[in-house]
């Protein structure tokens, strides 16, 4: 099955995995340092009762982080965790969903961005498991990455780096939802971006116009 790396050991995370493994996922689950093994499976999701679940410690999981297809980050009050080290180990073309939105350091997005990977922003419940389900059975996930005019662009979720303009659709963009400030939110200042909003909105009036030229 696919291999699938989720940090973070939270109750909804366990449930994700949980999920996964009912369809055939190879999963493995990675602990902050200071928990030990043992300690992050506990109760109904406990080593004895799911020894299919691989659980290993953050130091420990580059091994299976550059095998995966699917990486998910997914702390809830701990704050961020993935950062640069564990991106390091990211391959070309994996997908990175920041599950809880601020899980993955900033440094850790920027080396995985350097390396090829592809950070995803997911914040619905529904949604995350919906997409990692279609990684997994083979549909593909479709947060994009472009330029329009040679303004970095972005749609679907997928995060992008600080000024990419957010559109709804990257090869027929229609409208405009924002900056991206390169951790998955919106920037609420964009007066620096103002040339980069000029152009890509001119862009899109050319397209509007162009079956009538």
């Amino acid at each position: 099955g696919a291999k699938i790396v989720i940090a973070g050991n939270n109750p909804r995370s366990r449930l994700l995995a949980l999920m996964l493994l009912d369809y055939g996922a190879d999963i493995t689950v990675a602990v902050r340092q200071e928990m030990t093994r043992n300690a992050a499976a506990t109760g109904y999701f406990s080593l004895a009762l799911y020894p299919q679940i691989r659980y290993v410690q953050g130091a420990e999981a580059g091994q299976y982080i550059e095998d995966a297809q699917v990486v998910v980050v997914w702390t809830e009050t701990t704050g961020a965790w993935f950062g640069a080290s564990m991106a390091g180990h990211l391959s070309e073309e994996t997908y990175l969903l920041d599950a809880g939105l601020g899980s993955i350091e900033p440094s850790g997005l920027a080396i995985a961005r350097e390396r090829g990977a592809l950070p995803v922003r997911v914040d619905i419940w529904a949604t995350l498991a919906g997409a990692l389900l279609a990684a997994h059975q083979g549909t593909q996930v479709k947060p994009t990455w472009g330029t329009i005019e040679g303004v970095p662009v972005v749609a679907n979720g997928a995060i992008g780096e600080k000024g990419a303009i957010i559109v709804d659709n990257v090869e027929n963009a229609t409208r405009i939802i924002g900056v991206a400030n390169g951790t998955g939110h919106l920037l609420q200042q964009t007066s620096d971006y103002r040339e980069q909003l000029r152009i890509v909105t001119e862009a899109m009036n050319q397209r509007r116009i162009q079956p009538q030229v």
